[in-house]
């Protein structure tokens, strides 16, 4: 079965665009035999995938909003724009076999507020597969990410108000999967995520993040 891992960017990931996703992506090549080369937009060819196998969409979580890569003209697309683009490059919606599709990103399998009191969103991977079952897809299955990823470990960083207590920890909680069959998305397992802001803590501070990951009620 083709492995594919794709970057939703007009180019492949240098080291001078984005050394974490370039990073990213290198590491799952390395222990993806089938995989030769990272796919990106443009490079079409993704009906290899309509005997089944698996495609990793690799890129940032934009915080739930987007998923892609830093670098010039590098824009990250969000669920919309990314399932337009991945059919346009031949995506099949009906594999003859099991197709399954990981949404290779931080926190995409996370109910997200935006900011301290804003209201949570859906899950990005969840948004994405509601496309994909709008759009009659079938025999696919999708998997997001609760935890931010690490070192080909799925892990859930928890940061508390002191920045020196960081704490990492392993959860088999840590990813999220939908099963899209027949024109209709069902999650599999009970686990939900939610991720928020501490209390006064800006999204983004200072190349560090506060988040609050923890199950929802």
């Amino acid at each position: 079965m083709p492995c594919i891992i794709y970057t939703p960017t007009p180019r492949s990931v240098t080291t001078d665009d984005d050394y974490i996703i370039y990073s990213s992506v290198s590491e799952l090549m390395s222990y993806n035999s089938s995989s030769r080369e990272a796919w990106n937009n443009g490079k079409a060819g993704l009906d290899e995938l309509g005997k089944g196998g698996v495609l990793y969409l690799v890129g940032h979580g934009n915080a739930g909003s987007a998923i892609g890569a830093h670098g010039k003209g590098m824009t990250p697309v969000n669920e919309k724009e990314l399932l337009a683009q991945l059919l346009e490059e031949g995506l099949p919606l009906t594999p003859s076999a099991p197709l399954t599709i990981h949404a290779y990103c931080c926190c995409s399998a996370t109910k997200v507020r935006q900011d301290y009191r804003g209201a949570l969103q859906t899950p990005f991977a969840e948004r994405f597969g509601k496309l994909l079952a709008d759009a009659k897809a079938d025999n696919i299955t999708l998997i997001g990410y609760a935890g931010f990823l690490k070192k080909k470990t799925h892990t859930m960083h928890y940061v508390c108000h002191d920045e020196a207590k960081i704490e990492w920890q392993n959860s088999s909680g840590a990813s999220m999967t939908w099963q899209i069959d027949g024109g209709v998305i069902t999650k599999m397992g009970t686990n939900e995520w939610e991720q928020s802001v501490q209390s006064n803590f800006h999204l983004f501070r200072k190349n560090s993040v506060y988040f609050d990951i923890k199950p929802s009620k």
